[in-house]
Parts: structure tokens; sequence; C-alpha cells
């Protein structure tokens, strides 16, 4: 028994070394590439992203200054007609959202027209209006608003008629829908996101409120990015003194940057987790190793024993059992002891196998069945997203640069147009727009749905942002002969989302402009006990009883006889879904042809600050 008993032992010894040190070499190499894996999977995607922003931030932007300098360069403009001036002012304050402001002055200093609703002043003393008076066109830096904190850069521009300049155009540009889109962006717990400007000012940035400077010019990433290159660096120290790889690429067209930073400490976490993991899993590997190396031990070396014994017996002259034997050793005593019963086990196999391998197949039927669904899943899943990133990035794009340079043709700036062209152009500059809306209204949506939209909460006079919608409308009324009024306290503060607030409103007046020939439309502002009601009532078509049902539904347009009105059936539901995400609610009344009346409730405060 002693020596089998040895056998025993050395089956268990030999059993746990190998799995220790095939489990240490492995794990090493494992927890080795996994950490190059990790970091180059993460670079890699940093790396897109920060391509996607730029491509984001570069259709924001692009085509704000040849506007302006078609502009200041346009008939009307030179000869300091005001109304003309006026009628252009409102139509690029409507195409291009993020120029915030925007006034025209005469050579005194005098402004005779602007944007805004505030009274026209004397600019005399500003120093960019001295620069351009004297013919010099003026990029201010980036700078943050001293009252709002907004990221706004400011374009001044002279105004010359026959080499002699006239007047001058100043226009502000707002980033701060930059700087939300970067906000919105899941970037991991600890990432961030940077937009710089060519002079390494920020733009946008994940911690904006927590920065202490805006010039990031010395950052090794920014001055990287800055001077064209896009790449990976690891391990320099970031704008909120954290060791970090940094994934950044160039926006080549504005000469600005993206860069995309993750700290070491979130990487090392991940792959120290890693490490924990495997080395959690090699303990249990050899705690499983010995235990199993026991049984597997105890229950070879038993048989041999008993079996040995037998055999010795029938050496001895128990002739009941037919033993040949091969050798003197254990092995050989168990193969001879067992010749019979290997012819019986094997046919028992085969017959096992035979039904393993149909039971085999069954199975394998039923995996790739449900592979190939799974593929099917993640491939309709992928195309989604790279159906929206495509439209953001490959439509708006165009889109864009179409309904601005159309509609500078059709007023005249870049020539005389006949009649023919002016119809044909508008079609374009319409369709355009409608294609537009339709491709934000889905990745708005979209957005909505994936839980991706974030909103920014603050202080707002809605009496305010009501006249300013109000005034953007006074073109598109005018020219169908319709009136538009607005009813309001001087003020009325609410705390909410002011985007998105106007992006419902807007959408309330299009419609009633859209579906009235005659008459007018009503906007009226009613302040009650803990809410703000905003109403906008028109004299136009009206909705059937029975297609009330379907005014917030998705892609749903209610048919009109004999007439083909433009729409993507994804405003009200787009609207509603908005109003949701501000603690408020739309409500809607209509009598055929008599006119609808569309009701925007909010809260005085959001979520847990209402009264």
């Amino acid at each position: 028994m002693v020596r089998f008993m040895k056998i025993s032992y050395q089956i268990l010894l030999v059993f746990v070394v190998v799995i220790i040190i095939c489990l240490g070499v492995s794990g090493w190499f494992l927890l080795q590439i996994s950490e190059n894996i990790i970091i180059n999977k993460i670079s890699d995607g940093d790396t897109q992203l920060a391509q996607r922003v730029g491509q984001e931030v570069k259709v924001e932007i692009a085509n704000i200054e040849p506007v302006l300098k078609l502009l200041a360069n346009s008939q009307g403009w030179r000869q300091m007609d005001v109304t003309a001036i006026k009628n252009d002012l409102n139509l690029v304050k409507n195409d291009f959202p993020d120029i915030t402001e925007i006034y025209v002055a005469d050579i005194e200093g005098n402004q005779i027209a602007k944007t805004s609703i505030e009274k026209l002043e004397n600019v005399s003393k500003i120093w960019a209006f001295q620069l351009a008076k004297e013919g010099e066109e003026i990029i201010s830096n980036i700078f943050l608003d001293s009252q709002t904190s907004k990221p706004i850069q400011i374009i001044t521009l002279p105004i010359i008629d026959n080499k002699k300049v006239v007047g001058v155009l100043s226009a502000e540009i707002d980033f701060r829908r930059i700087m939300f889109s970067v906000k919105d962006i899941d970037i991991g717990k600890n990432g961030s996101i940077l937009v710089v400007a060519n002079n390494g000012r920020v733009i946008a940035h994940t911690y904006m409120e927590q920065l202490s400077e805006l010039d990031f010019s010395k950052s090794p990433a920014v001055k990287a990015v800055l001077s064209g290159q896009k790449g990976v660096m690891k391990g320099y120290v970031d704008e909120l003194g954290r060791e970090v790889l940094g994934s950044y690429m160039p926006i080549w067209d504005l000469g600005w940057g993206i860069v995309v930073q993750r700290p070491l400490t979130d990487i090392g976490t991940e792959v120290k987790q890693l490490g924990n993991a495997i080395f959690i899993a090699a303990i249990f590997s050899v705690l499983l190793a010995i235990l199993v190396g026991w049984l597997m031990s105890r229950k070879i070396s038993k048989p041999i024993s008993l079996l040995a014994d037998a055999s010795e017996k029938v050496a001895q002259g128990d002739l009941h059992t037919l033993v040949n034997v091969k050798s003197s050793n254990e092995i050989g005593v168990l193969a001879s002891s067992f010749n019979q019963m290997v012819v019986s086990l094997r046919k028992s196999r085969n017959e096992l196998k035979q039904w393993g391998k149909e039971m085999e197949k069954r199975v394998e039927k039923r995996t790739e069945e449900l592979e190939h669904v799974n593929l099917k899943l993640q491939e309709l899943d992928r195309l989604k997203s790279m159906f929206i990133a495509s439209m953001s990035h490959e439509l708006r794009t165009p889109l864009n640069s179409i309904i601005g340079f159309t509609g500078i043709i059709l007023q005249g700036m870049s020539g005389e147009i006949n009649s023919e062209q002016e119809k044909q152009l508008t079609l374009v500059k319409n369709s355009a727009s409608h294609l537009l809306n339709l491709i934000n209204d889905i990745i708005d949506i979209s957005k909505i749905e994936a839980g991706k939209v974030e909103i920014v909460i603050e202080e707002f006079d809605l009496s305010v942002l009501a006249q300013e919608i109000k005034d953007s409308f006074t073109v598109a009324v005018d020219k169908k002969g319709l009136e538009l009024s607005l009813h309001t306290p001087p003020t009325l503060i609410i705390k909410n989302d002011e985007r998105r607030t106007k992006q419902i409103l807007v959408n309330f007046i299009s419609n009633a402009i859209k579906f009235t020939d005659r008459g007018g439309i009503e906007i009226k502002l009613v302040k009650k006990d803990k809410t703000a009601e905003i109403s906008v009532r028109d004299t136009g078509l009206g909705v059937k009883k029975e297609d009330m049902d379907k005014l917030f539904k998705d892609f749903s347009r209610i048919p009109i006889k004999d007439r083909t009105i433009e729409g993507t059936g994804l405003g009200l539901y787009l609207s509603k879904k908005i109003a949701d995400l501000l603690g408020g609610e739309i409500k809607a009344e209509s009598e055929f042809e008599k006119g609808s009346v569309f009701t925007l409730t909010l809260p005085l405060k959001y979520k847990e600050e209402k009264l």
C-alpha cells in the first residue's frame, strides 16, 4: 500500500505544479496584453469621437464669417438702406442661430439697425468700431461674457462703398450650443472633451465650471492639435491637474482642435480590476486543481491497489479470471485485468458517442440560429448609430450651406436674378430647410429616447423670450399678410431650459403661420400660482375631432383636401417629448375651419425646486 500512496502524492504534486506554472505565465501575459488592448481600444474610440465632435463643431460655425462678409458687400448695405439692412439682419438671424446679435452703425457710430430689442446706441468709442472705421476686419478672441458666462466671439467688419467706409457691421457669436453639445457626450466617469480655438482659448469643456482659466495654449496636447497634428499622447498633466491619456484631432478649416482626455487612474483602475480578477481566478483555479488532483490521485491509486492484489491472486493459481500480463508495473496489471471490461466499455462508449453526436448536432442548430439572430440585432443597432452619425455630418453640413447661400442669392447679394430663377431658388431653399428640420428632429428624438439629452436649467425672462420669438417671425407673417400679436406681463421669470422652451414655441408659431391664410395669430402669456402658461391661437384651418388624436404621434400628418403643406410629422411629437423633459405639458384645442389653440404649461421652478 505504501507504493500506491507515493503514486497518489506524485500525481497530486505534478498536477498542482503544472497548473500553477501555466496559470502564472498565462496570467502575466494576459495582463500585459489586456492593458495594451484597453489603452488602444480607448484611444481608437476617443480619436473617432474627437473626429465626430470636430465635424459637428465645423457644421455649427463654418459658414458664419463668409456670410457676414457677403452682407457687408451687398448693394443695399453699401447704400446704407435701413429697410434692406433690417430685412437682411432678420434673415441671417433666423438662418444662423449661433449669431446672437448683429448691429449696423453709420460712419459716426450711430446704430441704424440691430437684431435685439434694445434701443439704438452710439458705438463710436468702441475700439473695434474705430479699427473697422479705418477699413480693418476685426475678429476678437473667444471670451466669457461677464454677465451670462457664455463663450462668445465678436466679428466687426467695415461696410465699403467705392473704396470708402460708409458704415460698420458687428456680430456677436455665441458658442453655448457647442458647449452644451460637448456636455451631452458621455465620455465615461471622469473623462473630458476639450474644444479650443486657434489661439488656445477654450470654447467648450465637459467640466467648464471647474476651470480656473481659459488659456490652454501651454497644454502639450493643445499645442500638438493646433499645429495640425492628430494622434494620442499619454502621461501629460491636464488642466485639472490629472495625468491623462489624450486623443486629439484638428479642425483644419477653422484652425481649432478637439482633445478627448481620460485620467490614467481610471485606465489603471480598469487594468487593476482586470488583474485582480485574473489573480482571484488563478487562486480559485489552484485551489480547484488541488481538490481535483487529490480526488483524481485517490481515484487512480485506489483501483490500482485493488486490481494489483487481484492480479497477484490470479498469478498464485486463481484461474477464475484470465489475465494477460505484458508488464510488471501497476499500469500493466491494470491493463491485463481490464481487457474484457475495455471491450464492453468500448461498445457502450460507441453507443454514447453516437448519441452524443446526435445531441451535439441538435444543439449546434439551435446555437447557429441564436447567433444569427444576435448578429442581426447587433447589425441593426450598428446601422442605426451609423445612420444618425451620418445624418449629423454628411447631411447637415451641405444643407446649411445650401440654405445660407441660396438665401444670399435670393437677396440679390450676388447679383440680380430673374423671376424664374428666384422661384426655383426659393424651392431649393425651402426644400433644404424642410429636410434639415426633419434631420434635426430625428436626431433630437433619437437622443431623447436614448436618454442622452441634458437640459440646462437657468433663470430667464419668458416675456423677453416671447418678444424675441415674435420679432423673428415678422417677415414670415408680413409675407402672408397676417397679424401677429403678443400679450404678456412686463416680466415673467421662470427657471427652466430656455433653449428647449424656445424650440417648442417656435414650432407652435411656425405651424400657426403654415396653416393660417387670413386673420392673425395671438401669443399670450399668463402667470398662475405655480405655473406659466404660453398659448398660441390662430384663425387657420383647424383640425377635425376625429384627427385630434394624431397630432402628437410621430410621422403623423393630417390630410388636407386640395392642399399640399410641407411638414415632417415630427414637430408636435418632439415638442411633447421636450415638454415632458421640462416637467410641463402641452394641450391642444381646435375647431375645424375656425382655428386652433396650442398651450404649453411649465412650472415656475423646475423639478425639485417647484414652488
